[in-house]
């Protein structure tokens, strides 16, 4: 139950985080300001999917990933609903692009997200965090959690487009994990070069 609680405040923060930059309209000064979500998640120990997919060992983690994201998406839906921000030009946006970008998209956000946490972890340093973070939003890169929130800010989907938004978020959840795997399959290899 803990861990569920915790997930929700990490979907929180991130919702919060997703509310400036929409307030904002987007930009750079937005982008390093969406850092903050991250920041509070890392000192709290919350639990964020985009963060601990990349720390699962084996298939007995996975129903405590899907635990931590479903504690994620009710966060953010919570700040959807209360935070009075609209995304819906945003969430057009992205579900114009074709299923392979957005999954590519989100590889390389899991990368980043893990590169930054895992500089936290080792280092007990948030510059991973404060540098990652506004590079994956303005190359375009996919954070499942983070449109889970944009997405909830819009008022309707037309049923036609609800399968869209399906496939679209599972390529987003699908991408993050592996690419946040994949620096840490990178790092092990390298690790077993140097022996």
């Amino acid at each position: 139950m803990n861990d569920f609680i915790k997930s929700i405040f990490a979907g929180l923060c991130i919702g919060i985080a997703g509310t400036a930059y929409v307030a904002l309209g987007g930009g750079p000064f937005a982008a390093c300001l969406f850092a903050v979500g991250l920041i509070s998640i890392v000192l709290f120990d919350f639990n964020l999917y985009t963060g601990k997919i990349g720390y699962i060992k084996s298939y007995k983690d996975i129903p405590k990933m899907l635990l931590i994201l479903l504690g994620n998406v009710l966060g953010c839906m919570i700040i959807a609903m209360t935070s009075g921000v609209r995304a819906d030009a945003l969430v057009e946006a992205k579900l114009l692009l074709p299923w392979w970008v957005v999954f590519f998209k989100s590889i390389w956000c899991g990368f980043l997200m893990y590169l930054a946490v895992n500089t936290y972890k080792e280092h007990k340093s948030l510059i991973g965090i404060i540098f990652c973070i506004p590079t994956f939003i303005l190359c375009g890169f996919e954070h499942s959690i983070a449109d889970t929130f944009y997405i909830f800010t819009v008022d309707t989907f037309p049923i036609a487009i609800f399968g869209k938004v399906c496939i679209f978020w599972l390529m987003t959840v699908l991408g993050n994990a592996i690419g946040a795997n994949l620096f840490k399959v990178l790092k092990l290899f390298e690790k077993n070069k140097n022996l």
